[in-house]
């Protein structure tokens, strides 16, 4: 039988792994959730006007830490994206951005937002963040969890610049951010 301090340490330890085995799980089913929500958001968008890119490729790049692990790879593996083979790209530097279709962009890049903007304008490009520091930063999509849900809000005037437009049906889910400055 343990006795003492030891029994505490011991219950607290227990605790903390049980702890840590949750938050690593939650974390693990809300980014397989954001995947797939990824991947569903590609059939409520085109590309306006005609897509630039005519490549048979769909580039999805994710700049930054990949919070995915393999889910997006093994989603695409077999699955195409407008008839097209999809690329999944991982890159650090914003330099390295050269024409994705969707550009994910992780949270350790909040503070490189503008520079990231601004490396993508002219592009056809649909931007995609998932952090309320992101929320009316200038990018076209920004998914977020609340009470265990996926919700997401989408940026009509940057949908705009960056050539994306939404089905009306995906649009009646969203919480629309910026439709005042529509001109």
């Amino acid at each position: 039988m343990i006795k003492g301090p030891f029994k505490i340490i011991l219950t607290l330890l227990i605790i903390f792994l049980f702890q840590v085995s949750e938050a690593s799980n939650r974390s693990a089913n809300e980014y397989q959730l954001k995947a797939a929500f990824i991947e569903r958001v590609t059939r409520f968008v085109e590309y306006v006007p005609e897509p630039v890119n005519t490549s048979e490729i769909f580039t999805i790049t994710i700049l930054g830490k990949n919070p995915f692990g393999n889910y997006l790879d093994e989603m695409y593996e077999n699955n195409k994206i407008s008839n097209k083979k999809v690329v999944i790209n991982y890159i650090d530097q914003i330099e390295q951005i050269e024409y994705p279709d969707i550009l994910y962009v992780g949270i350790d890049n909040h503070d490189k937002i503008q520079q990231v903007l601004e490396r993508v304008l002219g592009m056809q490009v649909l931007t995609i963040t998932d952090s309320e520091i992101f929320s009316r930063s200038g990018v076209v999509l920004n998914m977020k969890l609340v009470d265990d849900k996926l919700r997401f809000e989408i940026d009509i005037y940057a949908a705009q610049r960056q050539g994306v437009k939404f089905n009306r049906v995906l649009l009646a889910y969203a919480t629309i951010v910026n439709d005042e400055e529509i001109k």
